[in-house]
């Protein structure tokens, strides 16, 4: 197993320090993908309750007075103080470091007042105990390179077979500027900001998300629906053609059809008949969900309303195809997390709450019976409208881009494993 070592300053877990949530994302995602972390804080700290599982804790960082190191001034510190607090952080490395393969520190050889840290990276690196990766993140702008008296100096060059990681591609320059540095010592892994961890997923709205890839579709849709109701009331069936087309014009498609009330043989026979008919389509059971069918039988009532609600938020398109429903509640949750309005243009009810925000495609109601003249034709034209109605909305862009490559999983797998995986 191999063991990755996190090292902080943290004497605690608080959540409006931003660096606490990077740390315990990069928990997250290497326990995900068969890592063992290990995060080393201070010796004060308490926080043990709110590290993740799984995650082995060693308070053995050296508390170092960091206010005298502020501001890169000599005068403020004596030289046999700072070769005291060096010599502490090297020792406590030195015991502590020989089982670990790979070492991620934060800002220790950026920010000023961790110079004494910095300082003992190059001295460790120097005893050559093992070979251990160690990885840098800075999270500021570099700033240019400049000359200063030692420990600030071991903050302006970079370890031999140590790495800097900055956090965007854009300034990389600056970092090969400031730390004297080549290409092969400055690699660029983004902020993940993950939306299972931001709007706290837990439980089956989190093995959900897991499960069936949500975060990678380009359309996702949920549909929550009475099983008796899905298809005449509810129009599943047409729902499903429209998503065929989506997939036919190159989108990674999701619906989640959270149905209610199949608990018996006629509402299974009906859902059987809808996913014949959807991979007839050309869709599979991974792209159109009935949540009934997840671990049988224990969710043919129905889902939590708070797992709807959870997997509305990840959604970005609600197309609604009722027949008949005169102030639909699903209508307007799925407003309230911010999808895109497709509503039955052939139930005049529909206009009254979302007006011109929405768009209006003829499904047929109880009011007026649509018959197509070519039902596959008005449907790939309906999807293409759709998609650019999409394309061009900016904010459902951003959260798309955010979902498919800012989570947790993209951002360890194309960006920070890579840096350890192409020095093996």
């Amino acid at each position: 197993m191999i063991r990755v070592g996190l090292m902080t300053t943290f004497y605690s877990l608080e959540s409006s320090y931003s660096l606490v949530s990077v740390v315990l994302n990069q928990c997250h995602a290497l326990l995900r993908n068969g890592y063992t972390p290990v995060l080393f804080v201070l010796t004060s700290f308490f926080d043990d309750l709110k590290v993740p599982e799984g995650v082995e804790v060693r308070k053995i960082v050296p508390q170092i007075i960091l206010e005298p190191y502020a501001g890169r001034d000599p005068t403020k510190i004596t030289q046999e103080k700072i070769t005291e607090d060096v010599s502490c952080i090297v020792e406590a490395l030195l015991d502590n470091i020989g089982d670990i393969d790979i070492a991620i520190t934060h800002d220790w050889m950026l920010v000023d007042t961790y110079a004494p840290y910095a300082a003992a990276l190059h001295m460790v690196e120097a005893c050559e105990v093992r070979t251990i990766k160690w990885f840098h993140w800075i999270h500021s702008h570099p700033g240019i390179y400049e000359s200063f008296a030692y420990p600030w100096s071991e903050q302006f060059s970079i370890p031999k077979n140590h790495k800097i990681v900055y956090l965007n591609d854009t300034d990389v320059i600056s970092v090969f500027e400031r730390y004297q540095a080549t290409i092969n010592d400055v690699a660029v892994v983004h902020n993940p900001v993950d939306p299972r961890s931001f709007f706290q997923l837990q439980g089956l709205s989190k093995d959900i998300v897991d499960a069936l890839g949500i975060l990678d579709a380009d359309i996702v849709q949920v549909y929550p629906v009475s099983t008796p109701r899905a298809v005449e009331n509810k129009q599943v069936d047409k729902l499903i053609l429209l998503f065929s087309k989506f997939k036919k014009l190159g989108k990674k498609v999701k619906l989640i059809v959270c149905n209610a009330h199949a608990n018996n043989e006629v509402d299974k026979v009906l859902i059987k008949g809808v996913m014949d008919k959807a991979h007839e389509l050309g869709l599979t059971k991974e792209e159109v969900i009935f949540t009934s069918l997840i671990n049988p039988p224990d969710f043919e009532h129905g889902v939590p309303h708070d797992v709807v609600r959870d997997l509305f938020m990840l959604s970005n398109l609600f197309v609604f195809p009722t027949t008949s429903e005169n102030c639909p509640l699903i209508l307007l949750e799925a407003a309230a997390t911010k999808n895109l309005l497709v509503l039955n243009d052939d139930f005049p009810p529909l206009r009254e709450f979302f007006g011109k925000d929405a768009l209006y495609f003829k499904f047929g109601s109880i009011r007026t019976k649509t018959e197509y003249k070519d039902i596959d034709k008005y449907f790939e034209e309906m999807a293409k409208i759709i998609l650019a109605e999409l394309g061009s909305n900016r904010a459902l862009n951003s959260f798309t881009t955010l979902k498919q490559k800012f989570n947790y999983d993209y951002i360890f797998r194309n960006e920070m494993e890579s840096l350890w995986l192409r020095e093996s």
